[in-house]
C-alpha cells in the first residue's frame, strides 16, 4: 500500500539545554535522553503517553481522540474498495468489452465457445449502437442474416442509393454482431477488408485504422487463410509513413524478412518500403516520384505524404536559395504544368511571392522568391505534420 502523504511522521524529543536558550530543541544528532519507545504513541505524534498529567489529561485526551479519528479517516477514505481475488487465474473471468467494437486487442479467444450467443434477429438493415450491457440474442443477427445484410448494403452503395455515412454505420453494426457471437472466419475478414477500402475511398482515416487493426488480429489466427494480405501490409506501411512511425516500419520489415519473405518481396510491399526509405534519408525528389506511382485506394494514404514531402523539399530549397525558377520546381515536385504548380502555390498563400520578369515576352522569367517566403513555408510544413485521425485508439 502506498504511503499516505497525510501520515504524521513521529519525531523524538529531547531535553533542552538551559545554558543555550537560542539552540533549537531538535538537532541533527539524536537527542541525549530520548523518550522510551514504549511511551510513544505513533498515532498521536508529539504526545508521549506516559507524560500526561492530571491537570492537562482531559484536554490532551480530547486531542488524542481527535487525532486518532483523523488518522483513521485518511487511512481508509482514500483507499478504493478491494474485491476478493481468487488464488488461480481464470481467463474466462475477463469480459469482452462489446461496446468497444474497434478495440485493437481482443479477448475472444479466452471464451468458452460453447457458451457464445447465437443471434435470432432477422432484420437486414440495423443501426449501430454501442452496447451498455450483455448482448441480447433477439437484437443480434446470426451469420446467415449477416451475409445477406452485407450483400444488400454493398449493392445499395454500388448503385449509389446510399451514402458512405449510412454504409459505415451499417458495416459497424455487422461487425458488432460478429464480435458478440465470436464469428471469426473468411466472411469476417471480407467485411473488415471491404470497410477498410471504403473508409480510404471516403478519406475516413480513423475508421480505416480501426478496421486494419482488427484485420491484422484476424490475420494472426492460424486457422484462417490470409486473403489480400500483401495489399493490407502495403496499406499498413503507408499508414505508418503517414503517421511518421519509423519504429513500426522497421519492426514490420524484420518480421516479414524472418516470417514471410514472399510477402516482403511482393511489388506492392517493396514499393511501400522503398518510399519509407527515401523519406528516411531525406530524398524528397525520389519520395515524390514514388508516391505519384501508387494506384488504387492506397493513393489516399500517399497523397498527404506527397504533400508533406513537397513542403519539406520547398522548405529546404528556401533555406538554400534566394530564388528558384518555377519551371524547375514544376519538374522537381512532379506537377503536370505551370498552371498546376501556380494553383498549388496559391492554395498555400505563396502566390504573392512569385515574381514575373519581362511578362508576355520571349524573355519572360518566372521565379519564386524563396528568401522572402522562408518563414511562411516553415509554418505550413510544421502544420502539415499534424495528422488528425479520428477514432484512433
Amino acid at each position: 500500500m502506498a504511503q499516505s502523504y497525510n501520515q504524521v511522521v513521529p519525531l523524538k524529543l529531547g531535553k533542552s539545554n538551559n545554558k543555550d536558550k537560542q539552540t533549537p530543541l531538535l538537532k541533527h544528532s539524536p537527542p541525549p535522553n530520548p523518550i522510551p519507545e514504549d511511551s510513544y504513541d505513533p498515532i498521536n505524534a508529539f504526545i508521549p503517553t506516559k507524560t500526561l498529567t492530571s491537570s492537562t489529561g482531559h484536554l490532551l485526551s480530547d486531542e488524542v481522540e481527535r487525532r486518532k479519528k483523523r488518522a483513521q479517516r485518511f487511512q481508509t477514505s482514500s483507499l478504493p474498495e478491494t474485491k476478493k481475488v481468487k488464488n488461480t487465474f481464470d481467463p474466462l473471468q475477463e469480459q469482452e468489452d462489446y461496446s468497444n467494437l474497434n478495440a485493437i486487442g481482443t479477448k475472444s479467444h479466452v471464451y468458452d465457445q460453447s457458451k457464445a450467443i447465437i443471434g435470432r434477429c432477422t432484420t437486414l438493415e440495423k443501426r449501430y449502437l454501442r452496447l451498455t450491457s450483455e448482448p441480447n440474442p433477439d437484437l443480434v443477427r446470426p451469420a446467415p442474416v449477416l451475409n445477406q445484410a452485407f450483400k444488400l448494403i454493398m449493392d445499395r452503395y454500388t448503385k449509389h442509393e446510399v451514402n458512405y455515412t449510412y454504409v459505415c454505420d451499417q458495416l459497424k453494426s455487422i461487425r458488432q454482431d460478429m464480435r458478440v457471437q465470436m464469428i471469426e472466419n473468411k466472411f469476417t475478414m471480407k467485411v473488415y477488408q471491404a470497410h477498410a477500402r471504403l473508409a480510404l475511398e471516403n478519406d475516413d482515416l480513423g475508421e480505416f485504422n480501426q478496421c486494419q487493426s482488427r484485420l491484422f488480429i484476424l490475420y494472426s489466427i492460424p486457422s484462417l487463410k490470409k486473403t489480400c494480405y500483401e495489399e493490407f501490409v502495403s496499406y499498413l506501411i503507408l499508414y505508418y509513413i503517414l503517421t511518421e512511425d519509423s519504429a513500426s516500419i522497421t519492426s514490420w520489415r524484420l518480421k516479414l524478412i524472418q516470417e514471410d519473405l514472399a510477402i516482403y518481396n511482393h511489388d506492392r510491399v517493396q514499393k511501400s518500403f522503398e518510399l519509407s526509405q527515401a523519406i528516411l534519408v531525406g530524398d524528397y525528389a525520389k519520395s515524390i516520384a514514388l508516391g505519384k506511382s501508387f494506384k488504387g485506394v492506397g493513393v489516399k494514404l500517399v497523397t498527404p505524404v506527397i504533400e508533406r514531402e513537397r513542403l519539406k523539399g520547398l522548405m529546404m530549397i528556401c533555406q538554400s536559395y534566394n530564388q528558384l525558377n518555377i519551371k524547375y520546381l514544376t519538374i522537381l515536385f512532379r506537377f503536370q504544368n505551370k498552371m498546376e504548380i501556380m494553383d498549388y502555390l496559391k492554395s498555400k498563400q505563396l502566390d504573392s511571392y512569385v515574381v514575373v520578369k519581362n511578362p508576355n515576352t520571349d524573355t519572360e522569367y518566372v521565379y519564386l522568391d524563396t528568401k522572402q517566403c522562408r518563414a511562411r513555408v516553415k509554418q505550413i510544413y510544421d502544420h502539415s505534420r499534424r495528422v488528425d485521425i479520428k477514432g484512433q485508439i
